[in-house]
């Protein structure tokens, strides 16, 4: 990953490689980032190899502006469910937190509030459409 300063020019912030995510790199799929109102940003990914086993999660890290987890160990996981979540998609919210979104494997849609803490907002099984 790499963070790029505002301005006209998007200087990078971070070395020229970047900076590896704070996430298990074995597993992990369909990373997407969203920046939080402290400089920082939340991360949302999809968590599994077996696609198609029932068993994928979809699991969230919030870093700061040096890449430093915020959330305890691989971040947090969206629902109390396993499922074959497609991958995620993820909005930052105005006053903090963020709003993620997934394919359920085929059969419907959920979406999470993430607060800045990590808590959920919409409960242990998230919406489900």
């Amino acid at each position: 990953a790499q963070r790029f300063g505002l301005g006209l020019n998007g200087t990078p912030e971070w070395a020229q490689d970047g900076q590896l995510l704070p996430i298990a790199p074995d597993s992990a799929w369909g990373v997407m980032a969203a920046p939080d109102d402290s400089g920082g940003a939340f991360l949302v990914w999809n968590d599994g190899p077996d696609y198609g086993q029932g068993n994928n999660q979809v699991r969230s890290q919030r870093v700061d502006a040096s890449n430093t987890p915020l959330w305890p160990g691989n971040g947090i996981v969206l629902g109390d469910y396993p499922s074959d979540s497609d991958i995620p998609r993820i909005t930052a919210r105005t006053g903090g937190g963020a709003i993620v979104a997934w394919g359920n494997g085929g059969i419907g849609l959920r979406a999470q509030k993430v607060r800045s803490d990590g808590s959920w907002g919409w409960g242990v099984n998230a919406i489900h459409r």
